[in-house]
C-alpha cells in the first residue's frame, strides 16, 4: 500500500487560504481566485504559515493562529522614515497607499505611505501585518 504524500519543507504546494484578523475581518483570501502557490519554508512566507502546511496531505484543511513572532514580525518604529520628496515619485499617492521603492543594495520594497508633507514623504517599511495576530484557514490543494 502506497503511503499518502505529505507536504514538507522544500515542497512546492498550492493552497486556498483565508486570512482574518482576530475580530473576524478578512484581509486576504483566494476564494474565487487562483490558489496561492509557494515553497514550504521559503523566506517570503511567514514561518508559522509554513509550519502549519508542513505535514498536511492534499485535501486537508487546517486553521492556525499566527502571533507576530511566527507571523509578520513586530512593528519597528525605526522603519517609519521621512524622506525627501525628490527621492520618490509620489504624484497621485495619498496616505494609506502602498507603493514600491527601489532601495540601493536591497532592491524593490513595498512600503506604506504614512503622510505627504510639503517637501518630504513619511514611509512605513514595516509589513502591514507586523504586530498583528492573524488567523489563517488553509486548505492544501496540491503538492507538486
Amino acid at each position: 500500500m502506497a503511503s499518502e504524500k505529505k507536504a514538507s519543507f522544500g515542497s512546492k504546494v498550492a493552497v486556498n487560504l483565508e486570512g482574518k484578523f482576530q475580530d473576524g475581518t478578512v484581509f486576504d483570501t483566494t476564494e474565487n481566485d487562483i490558489p496561492f502557490i509557494f515553497e514550504v519554508g521559503e523566506e517570503d512566507v511567514p514561518e508559522g504559515f509554513s509550519k502549519a502546511v508542513d505535514g498536511l496531505s492534499e485535501g486537508e484543511t487546517i486553521t492556525v493562529v499566527l502571533t507576530p513572532d511566527e507571523g509578520y514580525g513586530f512593528r519597528d518604529e525605526a522603519l517609519v522614515i521621512e524622506i525627501s520628496d525628490e527621492l520618490l515619485e509620489y504624484e497621485g499617492l495619498v496616505a494609506g497607499d502602498f507603493c514600491e521603492v527601489n532601495m540601493p543594495g536591497i532592491g524593490i520594497v513595498e512600503v506604506t505611505v504614512v503622510e505627504i508633507r510639503e517637501h518630504t514623504v513619511i514611509l512605513d517599511f514595516n509589513d502591514p501585518l507586523a504586530g498583528k495576530t492573524v488567523v489563517y484557514k488553509i486548505e492544501l490543494l496540491k503538492i507538486y
